[in-house]
């Protein structure tokens, strides 16, 4: 192979490097605010229809898909107010769709702070 035909190739072969390191021209832009308020709204209603929790839910969404607790309680901590709400499983109408170990605890526990969904334990 003489010197042209090496250069060729390697000149090839930096080409293709380069055209997949390049960022796609598909049109995509950085997400603003607008777009991530539309897509939590999209999942916080799809969470609902599905009866699914999801962290940074505020109450009246947990209310939508668990109704009213069982019991609440509130508790300081080094970082605040945590209110705790408790439902007792099994619930009259069929909210929690999966079956259970008799071995698991009846409870399920909700954590909130500022009136927003930071955890759960079933």
């Amino acid at each position: 192979m003489n010197a042209t035909a090496r250069l060729a190739a390697a000149s090839c072969a930096a080409a293709a490097t380069l055209l997949l390191f390049q960022p796609p021209e598909c049109g995509a832009q950085p997400l603003d605010r607008k777009t991530i308020a539309g897509r939590r709204k999209a999942m916080i209603e799809w969470a609902i229809r599905n009866g699914v929790l999801l962290k940074g839910m505020t109450k009246t969404e947990v209310h939508k898909v668990y109704g009213f607790p069982d019991k609440k309680f509130t508790s300081m901590t080094v970082t605040g107010p945590v209110e705790k709400w408790s439902y007792y499983y099994p619930r009259p109408r069929n909210i929690f769709p999966f079956k259970r170990s008799p071995f698991a605890s009846r409870y399920r526990y909700l954590y909130f702070r500022d009136d927003i969904l930071v955890n759960f334990e079933m």
